[in-house]
């Protein structure tokens, strides 16, 4: 949990960088969820020119937002169309690669949207990004819920979690298929460098579900050969570039 002294001078932080910008905010509400970036609920002071009176603001720090002894570096990885950057590696030293989240968003919004009249899969719009400060102001849906709460906690009909199933199949198809046309080479040559991140997402995917058999072991305990034949291969992946793709890396259905 975020220590709320640091949170509420982040907040004055942030309020204070903003004003003065259209994205000026009478008042900023932490939100739930995130676990490096300290994240809020922006109300404007005045509406953007698409409507929109609120915003979502993310904000980077040296250290994840829910644990302050986990340093998270905001050093970027080498961007074709920007000064190369050196990362530093160490122990519990991870790498927060704000601009790669900036350009990830830019690139993806021309994906087109997924979905019908009820719903649209797409990319949220950046409105605004910091590099100096690792400050980004999005655009803020209201309401929402993950996915997980929503296939357990609504009473929809069949066919709407299987068109919405459908949906998101189909967008990740899509930047699947994006990701692969050589336009992207570029794209994926960027992707590619940030290789920190890359090896995190392998410790805690693959790494700590070995783990798990230990915390649950009448559970887990003769699924190991399995588990481990799992993180073998992901390792094999990991370490062939020529094997690389550009995927979601950060897409699941919540707690």
């Amino acid at each position: 949990m975020a220590d709320p002294l640091v949170v509420e001078s982040i907040r004055q932080a942030v309020l204070s960088e903003l004003d003065g910008t259209p994205y000026a905010c009478s008042a900023l509400f932490p939100l739930a969820g995130g676990y490096a970036n300290f994240v809020f609920r922006g109300v404007l002071k005045e509406k953007l020119a698409n409507g929109a009176s609120e915003v979502a603001i993310k904000h980077g720090q040296d250290h994840a937002a829910t644990d302050p002894n986990m340093l998270v570096t905001t050093y970027r990885c080498v961007c074709p169309s920007l000064t190369p950057y050196t990362v530093p590696a160490g122990p519990g030293v991870l790498t927060l690669t704000k601009r790669l989240e900036k350009e990830c968003l830019v690139a993806t919004a021309s994906l087109h949207a997924v979905g019908d009249a009820g719903y649209a899969l797409r990319t949220p719009h950046l409105y605004y990004f910091n590099e100096e400060s690792n400050t980004q102001v999005q655009e803020y849906v209201p309401n929402t819920v993950d996915l997980k709460m929503f296939a357990l906690g609504q009473s929809a009909p069949e066919s709407e979690y299987l068109a919405i199933g459908r949906a998101v199949g189909k967008w990740l198809h899509n930047l699947h298929e994006w990701g692969q046309l050589p336009a992207q080479s570029t794209f994926r040559e960027y992707l590619g460098a940030d290789t920190c991140m890359q090896s995190l997402k392998n410790v805690i995917n693959y790494g700590w579900l070995i783990d798990r058999i230990n915390d649950y072991p009448a559970a887990l305990s003769d699924a190991r050969a399995v588990f481990e034949d799992v993180q073998k291969m992901a390792n094999a992946e990991l370490a062939d570039p020529s094997r690389h793709r550009i995927i979601h890396g950060d897409f699941w259905t919540g707690k």
